[in-house]
């Protein structure tokens, strides 16, 4: 409890009033978007700069984010999200400018497995339907025999990299959200797990209108997408759609 307390006096306004969260969305597009990325005490002149970005996702789409160490493409997934707000340029949702009010609804939007995620030991904020959809998500993604939901628990977190990997997906899956996030998900999945990820599940959350966005860097899989995002030097160098294999420069 006294954690709780702090976590919500250390709370944004925008948090602290009630929530309305949305379900669905038609659009999101960020225009000249802009970020700098710095350790504390440094002047910006010595920071990343990510951007300018123009970018625009619609639901059903399957978007895939390559490119290299230090491209950017965590910072490009963090200020989509909006867990950063831009420092320049705009983020616009449903065609209008998002506002300071909008950004904690906006981010009721997104689920997901980020690579720095944490596992909680109990299935916080499911309601018994999203347990229920748990339990089906962790059977499909062969977990049943490793780990269970007991009174809405996890007697036991004791797992391998990929299982913890895995059973963070089942969570997020559960949640059902118009979007969903994975930054490098199947880094550290057998081969058989990686296979279910790109060709059942990935179609699947798409064919069922979800917003699928996905840092990769399994070229192989690079076919299954819609559209290709590569990120050179914190820049957005391309945005192609992979089933036109036409590509766009994106600045």
């Amino acid at each position: 409890q006294v954690v709780e307390a702090e976590l919500a006096r250390a709370q944004s306004q925008a948090l602290q009033a009630d929530i309305v969260p949305r379900k669905s969305f038609q659009s999101i597009e960020l225009k000249e978007a802009v970020a700098y990325v710095s350790e504390p005490g440094k002047p910006r002149e010595e920071a990343f700069k990510l951007g300018p970005i123009n970018l625009k996702f619609e639901p059903g789409e399957t978007v895939f984010i390559c490119g290299g160490n230090g491209s950017g493409k965590t910072t490009l997934l963090s200020l989509i999200t909006g867990l950063r707000n831009p420092d320049g340029g705009d983020i616009h949702l449903d065609g209008a400018p998002m506002s300071a009010q909008d950004r904690a609804s906006f981010r009721e939007l997104f689920t997901g497995v980020f690579s720095g995620f944490h596992l909680f030991d109990r299935t916080y904020g499911l309601t018994d339907d999203e347990v229920e959809l748990l339990q089906e998500r962790m059977q499909e993604l062969k977990l049943l025999d490793r780990v269970q939901v007991v009174e809405n628990r996890f007697p036991t977190l004791a797992l391998s990299a990929g299982q913890k990997r895995r059973l963070a997906l089942a969570v997020a899956l559960a949640e059902d959200r118009p979007i969903i996030v994975l930054d490098e998900f199947a880094a550290d999945q057998d081969p058989a797990n990686r296979a279910y990820f790109y060709d059942i599940l990935v179609p699947e959350l798409a064919a069922g209108g979800q917003l699928v966005i996905a840092i990769t860097h399994d070229d192989h899989q690079f076919g299954k997408c819609d559209r290709l995002i590569k990120m050179e030097g914190g820049r957005v160098v391309s945005d192609q759609k992979q089933s036109q294999q036409t590509a766009r420069a994106v600045s």
